[in-house]
């Protein structure tokens, strides 16, 4: 990959990671209410409250996996090893990288591990929960 894309999937991501920072410290709606006790009589509220309680913890934490894989793209952008799968070596495509610039793999590989993974499952929902190895 050239460095006038590389620098272009920089900037990109530099980008996405200083929104991410501007909308992980702005507070969510209804924020403001989640810490205040409701009166016995509000039980129905309550429930909504901490519903949202747990939606935005949700929200904050899926932001900040989210800030942690740029992070790591940036470094890997640094290192010359982004656009390379870290499994088979191979360059990863550009259009999938496009869709999907954290990404770590190749298509291929990404098709095996889903594979394997819901072999894996099924394997362990037929033998009660227990993995088997090979």
């Amino acid at each position: 990959m050239d460095r006038k894309l590389k620098r272009k999937f920089k900037e990109g991501l530099q980008s996405m990671l200083q929104g991410l920072s501007q909308a992980m410290h702005k507070p969510f709606a209804g924020e403001e209410t989640v810490g205040v006790a409701p009166a016995p009589a509000e039980v129905i509220e309550k429930a909504g409250i901490e519903r949202d309680r747990e939606l935005v913890l949700l929200i904050q934490n899926h932001y900040r996996r989210l800030a942690w894989e740029i992070a790591r793209t940036l470094e890997r952008i640094d290192d010359d090893g982004f656009g390379i799968c870290e499994h088979c070596g191979e360059p990863i495509g550009i259009k999938r990288l496009q869709a999907h610039p954290t990404t770590t793999t190749c298509i291929d590989c990404q098709r095996r591990i889903e594979l394997n993974s819901r072999l894996s499952g099924a394997a362990a929902s037929r033998h009660g929960g227990e993995r088997w190895l090979d």
